[in-house]
């Protein structure tokens, strides 16, 4: 008979329980950490600059009539932007490194996209060393925190101000959500040493060489300067089928429809530029942290002063750059800037690169 009240007030105080747990009267743990793990397949960096820099912008010297306000990058002339010490992928983001985290992170992260191993027309690679695609740019900010935890890193986006709590969920209706901490607005430590986004100046600085005062902060594409100037008019070069790896034209730097074979190719398989950063031109598109703010004829459509992380204002569009296997070059210019919604992004010509803050010692 004692046994029988025992277990029926065990029954009640449960139920009691996780009632109030429920209805969120009652304290819950906080979720548990994703121990370190070795990770076989890790991204490799780039130390993009080590100590903070103010760039003043400046006219696009390769700028034409036709190019309006999306082909005029982040430096526009009359903006400042201030960045601090950085690190950026040296590749995209590869198909075997999204999996391998996924897996890994399985018990404690919901990362929605499965990923694919590029194109679907492209020479499947058993080693998974096309760049990912087919992932949503909230599947990428949680995956991110996921490989920070597993690399013993902080995370970087939160559901809270506190930075306490990170986002270990991308599953969301198809709907946005721009309530600060959703997300698809999460707060974000930019102090944390964790994997991130770049935004999208910190994007276009590595793309441009990394150096204001070198020659390659002008080239129209990631490593190659592509076009001349003649009689007061700036002159593209034309895509030649012909060239060779030896001529330095612009087809060697990425790859583009034209010579792509419409599909996504191996990271790392055209020439870098000179940081030592492959396919910021070409081969896919790049999510980058920002909101995608657009212009109005050549003026900005945020001001100036605008902080180095983008638009304040929620948006429903985030920033991607670099072009991709399925456009033209026009698509591949430094400067050229595009946008894609966050609840969409299944693209195979749509992936990312990593970047992290360095701190000081």
């Amino acid at each position: 008979m004692k046994n029988s009240w025992l277990f029926l007030y065990i029954a009640i105080f449960s139920l009691f329980f996780a009632c109030n747990i429920q209805a969120g009267r009652l304290p819950v743990k906080d979720e548990p950490k994703v121990p370190k793990k070795d990770i076989v397949a890790k991204s490799e960096m780039v130390s993009v600059i080590s100590s903070p820099i103010t760039i003043e912008g400046k006219k696009l010297p390769f700028l034409r009539t036709d190019m309006k306000g999306y082909h005029q990058g982040v430096f526009v002339e009359g903006r400042t932007i201030r960045l601090f010490p950085y690190e950026i992928g040296k590749y995209e983001v590869t198909y075997n490194l999204w999996k391998e985290i996924r897996d890994l992170s399985k018990d404690s992260y919901t990362i929605v996209s499965a990923g694919v191993n590029g194109s679907k027309n492209a020479p499947f690679d058993k080693k998974g060393r096309q760049p990912v695609g087919k992932i949503t740019w909230r599947d990428v900010i949680v995956w991110c925190n996921a490989y920070s935890e597993l690399m013993g890193l902080k995370p970087v986006y939160y559901k809270d101000e506190k930075l306490k709590t990170p986002h270990r969920s991308s599953y969301a209706p198809d709907k946005l959500f721009p309530e600060k901490g959703s997300i698809d607005n999460p707060y974000v430590d930019w102090e944390s040493d964790g994997y991130r986004l770049p935004s999208e100046a910190e994007w276009e600085f590595a793309a441009r060489g990394g150096d204001v005062n070198a020659p390659d902060w002008n080239f129209a594409y990631s490593g190659v300067k592509g076009y001349s100037e003649k009689n007061g008019s700036i002159v593209f070069e034309q895509y030649n089928s012909e060239y060779t790896e030896e001529d330095g034209s612009y087809p060697n730097f990425m790859w583009i429809i034209f010579n792509s074979g419409e599909q996504t190719h191996n990271i790392g398989t055209r020439k870098p530029n000179r940081l030592g950063i492959y396919d910021m031109s070409g081969n896919i598109e790049e999510y980058c942290w920002d909101f995608y703010g657009n212009y109005t004829d050549a003026d900005h459509a945020f001001a100036p002063t605008t902080p180095v992380h983008g638009m304040e204002e929620f948006c429903k569009f985030r920033v991607r750059r670099g072009g991709s296997y399925f456009y033209n070059n026009g698509f591949a210019l430094v400067s050229y800037r595009n946008h894609v919604s966050m609840t969409s992004g299944y693209a195979s010509y749509i992936g990312f690169r990593l970047a992290r803050t360095v701190k000081k010692e």
